[in-house]
C-alpha cells in the first residue's frame, strides 16, 4: 500500500536520508509501490515539505506509479515477443 505522510524520527529513517544527502528528515513523504504479478518491482518515493501532504501530491504520484508500471509491463511483453 501506498504511504502518505511524515517521517517518524529513527536512526534507520536518519541513515536513509542522510544516504540521499538530507541533512534532516523530511517534513513528509510520499511512497507508492510498483507491484506487477504480485511481485515489488520498487517504489517511487516523493518527499518534501508540509505541502506534500495535499492529497493531490498523493494522487499525482500514483498515477505516475501506475503509468512507469504499465510501460515497464509493455517493456516486458516486447521483449517476449
Amino acid at each position: 500500500l501506498a504511504y502518505h505522510g511524515y517521517v517518524v524520527d529513527s536512526p534507520t529513517h536518519r541513515a536513509f536520508f542522510s544516504s540521499l544527502g538530507l541533512g534532516d528528515l523530511p517534513e513528509a513523504v510520499i511512497a507508492v509501490p510498483l507491484v506487477h504479478d504480485n511481485r515489488l518491482l520498487g517504489i517511487i518515493m516523493a518527499y518534501g515539505d508540509e505541502s506534500l501532504k495535499d492529497p493531490q501530491h498523493l494522487e499525482t504520484v500514483q498515477r505516475a506509479a501506475e503509468f512507469l508500471t504499465e510501460a515497464m509491463q509493455n517493456s516486458l511483453v516486447k521483449k517476449a515477443a
